[in-house]
């Protein structure tokens, strides 16, 4: 377990979709700033296709989030955070996008607690449902507290994953904005990395999808959602995980 860092080091609050998208795409920061990280993950992991959590050998979706919630806290405690430092918000896998206004009015709750100086989010590249509306929702929380006058976080996002010529592509940005910040893992940090991504044992075959080393972030831009990410279709699309883009527009429109 990596040695606590004090607490003087500046608050950052890490807004997720799913329990392992904070290791993926954050683990540089919970490794080096582990006591000052909140972690908040918008839905529990568990979807309602009953697929998904039978091929894990789960009787139900709430056994399958019940552990997945174990296994975040089990990677959680590598890196040194402890449950204090865990939110999870009881929705359902693949329904961010129909629960937007809860998302933000939640986002925008930790942001006027917590005050962080950074905050972490996916980008909007339609790799995945709930990916994009967690990054709509962080946008607008953000939106909303810097109208009320409060201190506004530096809006951060990590690379995750999206479509490239109809395929699977992870490790890059979408497309060119701000300057991306390359993160190098050092070979202790790497193993720490994967001793938190093998506590998912349930999320593996994803997990493989993705290199352990750089991490890369840089400031979100600010982005129009009722747009189309990209020309084509989209991942979630391809992989057909509810929604089309008209849809998940329509909602976001529905909140803007």
């Amino acid at each position: 377990m990596p040695p606590s860092n004090p607490r003087t080091q500046k608050e950052t609050l890490i807004v997720v979709a799913h329990p392992d998208d904070e290791t993926l795409g954050c683990a540089h920061e919970l490794l080096r700033n582990s006591a000052g990280c909140h972690v908040l993950h918008v839905t529990d992991g568990g979807p309602f296709e009953a697929r998904f959590w039978q091929q894990a050998g789960a009787a139900s979706r709430e056994e399958y989030a019940a552990r997945r919630k174990a296994e975040l806290h089990a990677a959680m405690r590598v890196f040194g955070l402890n449950e204090t430092q865990l939110e999870m918000l009881p929705v359902a896998d693949r329904e961010a996008p129909r629960q937007i206004p809860t998302l933000l009015a939640e986002i925008a709750a930790r942001l006027r607690e917590l005050r962080p100086a950074i905050v972490y989010t996916h980008p909007f590249e339609g790799g995945h449902p709930d990916h994009d509306a967690t990054a709509f929702a962080v946008q607008h929380a953000c939106a909303s507290i810097q109208a009320e006058g409060l201190p506004l976080p530096e809006r951060r996002e990590f690379t995750g994953y999206h479509a490239r010529n109809g395929e699977f592509h992870s490790g890059d940005f979408l497309w060119e904005a701000n300057a991306i910040v390359d993160a190098p893992l050092a070979p202790a940090e790497q193993t720490l990395k994967r001793e938190a991504l093998d506590c998912y044992r349930s999320q593996q075959r994803v997990i493989a999808r993705f290199a352990l080393s750089p991490q890369r972030w840089r400031i979100a831009p600010v982005y129009e959602f009722t747009r189309r990410p990209h020309a084509g279709p989209l991942y979630y699309e391809i992989r057909e995980m509810g929604y089309r883009f008209e849809e998940f527009a329509a909602l976001a429109a529905a909140v803007s």
